[in-house]
C-alpha cells in the first residue's frame, strides 16, 4: 500500500482536517496516511505533555504516528518521548540570516548573496545529520528555496556538488529524501542522483490544506516518470533506534 509519510492536522498543528479526517481521506485514495505534525515551540506541540497527549491519541487511530522538527533548531522533547514516534521528518524550515532567523517561506525580498545564502542551507541541512539534535528517517522538502531565489534563478541555483554532498550524507545516514507533494520538490535531477546511489524516497503530501492532505498526485506522477518501485521508497521500520 502506498503510504503518505507527511500530513499535518487541525488538531494539533496547522493542518485542515482532524486526524480521522486524513486517515478517511487517505482510505479513500488507497493511501496508509502518516500524521506528522510540527514539533516546534511555535507550533501547538511545544512540550513534552504535548508530545505525550499527541501520541497517546495518534496510538488509537490506524495511521503512522509521525513529527516533524525543524533543522538546526534546539531540541525541546525527551528522547523516550521522540521514540515512541514510528519515525521523525525533519526539514529546513528556518535560517539565521541577515543576523535574524528568517523563515523560507516568508523571504521574499532580494538575497543579495544567493551563493552565501545556499552554503547555509547546505551546511545546516548536513550539520543537523552528522552532529543530531534528533535523529530523523526523512528530510523533508529538501530544495525548497524562498521565493526570490525559486523566482530569478530556478533550480539553476542549486549545484550538482550540492546535491551530492547532500545524498552522500543521507546515504551514509540511511535517511530517506521525500518527493514533496505541496512544494512540487525536489527535482528529477535529484532524484534521479538520489536513487542512483540507492537511497530512499518518501512520498509526502505535506497537507495542511484539505485539497493538499492526502494528495500524493505529483508524487506519482514522479514515481512513474522515474521508474520508481516499492523497493525504492521508505519503509516505516518496527522500531527507532
Amino acid at each position: 500500500m502506498t503510504i503518505d509519510t507527511h500530513n499535518h492536522s487541525l488538531t494539533f498543528s496547522d493542518g485542515a482536517l482532524t486526524p480521522e479526517e486524513i486517515i478517511k481521506k487517505g482510505e479513500e485514495k488507497g493511501y496508509r496516511v502518516g500524521i506528522s505534525d510540527h514539533l516546534s515551540k511555535f507550533h501547538k506541540i511545544k512540550t513534552d505533555g504535548d508530545l505525550e497527549k499527541y501520541v497517546f491519541y495518534l496510538n488509537k487511530l490506524p495511521c503512522y504516528k509521525s513529527g516533524e522538527i525543524d533543522l538546526g533548531q534546539k531540541t525541546i522533547f525527551s528522547k523516550e518521548l521522540l521514540n515512541r514516534l514510528d519515525y521523525i521528518i525533519g526539514g529546513v524550515h528556518n535560517l539565521f540570516w541577515e543576523g535574524r532567523w528568517q523563515c523560507l517561506w516568508f523571504m521574499e525580498e532580494e538575497i543579495k548573496e544567493p551563493d552565501k545564502f545556499m552554503e547555509l542551507y547546505k551546511k545546516t541541512i548536513l550539520r543537523a545529520i552528522r552532529e543530531p539534535v534528533i535523529p530523523i528517517d526523512i528530510l523533508a522538502h529538501p530544495t525548497k528555496l524562498p521565493s526570490y531565489l525559486a523566482r530569478t534563478f530556478k533550480e539553476e541555483i542549486i549545484s550538482d556538488e550540492w546535491i551530492e554532498e547532500v545524498l552522500s550524507e543521507v546515504k551514509e545516514h540511511n535517511i530517506a529524501v521525500e518527493i514533496n507533494n505541496t512544494e512540487k520538490v525536489p527535482s528529477e535531477r535529484f532524484i534521479k542522483k538520489a536513487l542512483k546511489i540507492g537511497v530512499k524516497i518518501s512520498l509526502g503530501s505535506d497537507g495542511h490544506s484539505r485539497e493538499g492532505t492526502a494528495n500524493l498526485d505529483w508524487c506519482l506522477e514522479m514515481g512513474k516518470r522515474l521508474g520508481i518501485t516499492e523497493d525504492n521508497l521508505f519503509q516505516v521500520r518496527k522500531e527507532r533506534k
